[in-house]
């Protein structure tokens, strides 16, 4: 049975909502990487997520997880999380796959050397509790760089 125009439309606007909504849950997560919000980052994992960090074999349970792994970022004075190449694909109705890249700006101190690395997200997601929830993830990153920084410079 072939979906005639309207059929299609729906469908299209379904997946750019979907598309929308499931960028959000990773922006989501990178807000609360830089504000240390630990508690809005475990939320957005559902209770029997498994993740996978820096090519580590141990596995994350739960958002729980994810924050025990992710508080190291609190040795760092400043960070910035920034995403692109974000691609997502149904694979039914409650699960989704998310493939994206990060790039991270990582500062220990004040005035000191900032890493920047560049991560690979790949996720699936489930529809569950009226929103979408990471149930698994593997974090990957693929190269760093570390560079001297130096003061803001405001132009006049």
């Amino acid at each position: 049975m072939t979906m005639d125009r309207e059929q299609k439309e729906r469908q299209l606007k379904r997946n750019d909502r979907i598309h929308l909504e499931i960028g959000r849950v990773l922006e989501q997560y990178l807000a609360a990487l830089d504000s240390r919000d630990w508690e809005a980052l475990a939320a957005l994992f559902s209770k029997d997520s498994v993740s996978f960090y820096n090519n580590d074999p141990d596995e994350l349970r739960g958002g729980e997880g994810v924050v025990s792994f992710t508080r190291r970022l609190e040795q760092f004075q400043a960070t910035t999380h920034l995403p692109c190449h974000l691609t997502v694909s149904l694979i039914n109705r409650r699960t989704a796959r998310a493939d994206s890249k990060v790039v991270a700006f990582l500062q220990a101190t004040e005035g000191g050397p900032v890493s920047i690395r560049s991560v690979r997200f790949s996720d699936e997601l489930v529809w569950a509790q009226g929103r979408w929830l990471i149930r698994k993830r593997r974090h990957t990153p693929e190269f760093q760089l570390n560079v001297d920084s130096v003061p803001p410079i405001l132009s006049q």
